[in-house]
């Protein structure tokens, strides 16, 4: 879904629950940058894992905070489909759009970036 669009976004998104701005990027140079400063930060292959997890109905707001407390503690800490699925197998995909999954993470999307840009 994001990996699909002509510039790689970066999502900046409100987790209740978890202290800063969490990002999503499908950039890998975004990715690193974003690990570098501190910012909790799911790559392409996550919010995949993330989609499938939701449309799955696996991953809720807390499992999303955990993910992220997680990743706060250990930053290169990767989140796959089988951890975002808690053992269980993956629905049909769904197709849901970006503003449906950050639904039903129960978070707030902040900024959307296109290509790297900075806010």
């Amino acid at each position: 879904m994001l990996a699909s669009l002509p510039l790689p976004p970066t999502l900046r998104l409100e987790v209740p629950g978890h202290d800063g701005i969490v990002s999503v990027a499908t950039s890998p140079e975004v990715v690193q940058s974003e690990r570098e400063s501190g910012t909790v930060v799911f790559d392409a292959a996550e919010w995949s894992a993330l989609v499938t997890g939701a449309e799955s109905d696996r991953v809720f707001p807390a499992e999303l905070r955990d993910f992220c407390a997680r990743k706060a503690k250990q930053p290169r800490w990767s989140l796959d489909l089988d951890v975002a699925l808690s053992g269980a197998r993956a629905s049909a995909p769904v197709g849901w759009t970006v503003g449906a999954v950050l639904d039903r993470l129960g978070v707030r999307l902040v900024a959307a970036e296109a290509g790297g840009a900075e806010s």
